[in-house]
């Protein structure tokens, strides 16, 4: 089919672990931050879903090391069973990404190992071909470091009384 979805996933660094051995649960509002993706092309289940429309996700790397490396794409890094995300069973042997929508939101949802169904499963599949890490770019960090400084400046301003 024509359809693709395109998303993207913040993660709290403190509670989500890249070393996964075995499935592990990620729930919004905890290790899951925020999540929006937008499905277009497909026969139904189109459109921008966020955070609230899902239930929980699943992470899971099936690594020798026990970890991927965060910094590289995913999908094609080596595992225990081939490359990552290369395996469509049900039982994933070489890692595995998966979403769960939540009821009567139309958002798309697990049909497979590293396969998600629109419409909540009821449209179009769509396989995860490629999962990216996003680094926050160095200015992001150099225009946080600079508005704190302005705050401490402004807060340390002597106030003249008459």
């Amino acid at each position: 089919n024509a359809s693709e979805a395109h998303g993207v996933l913040t993660v709290d660094d403190a509670l989500f672990s890249a070393s996964a051995a075995d499935y592990t649960w990620l729930f919004p509002g905890e290790a899951i931050v925020d999540f929006t993706m937008t499905v277009s092309g497909a026969a139904s289940g189109n459109g921008l879903f966020q955070l609230s429309d899902f239930d929980y996700f699943v992470w899971l790397t099936r690594t020798d090391t026990g970890s991927l490396d965060l910094t590289e794409e995913l999908v094609g890094q080596a595992t225990l069973g081939g490359p990552w995300g290369s395996d469509f069973s049900s039982e994933a042997t070489t890692g595995d990404f998966n979403i769960w929508a939540s009821e009567n939101s139309g958002a798309p949802t697990i049909a497979g190992s590293l396969l998600i169904g629109t419409n909540e499963g009821a449209g179009d599949g769509l396989r995860l071909v490629s999962f990216r890490p996003v680094p926050v770019p160095t200015s992001f960090w150099l225009f946080g470091s600079a508005m704190v400084g302005m705050t401490r400046l402004i807060r340390r301003r002597p106030v003249a009384v008459a």
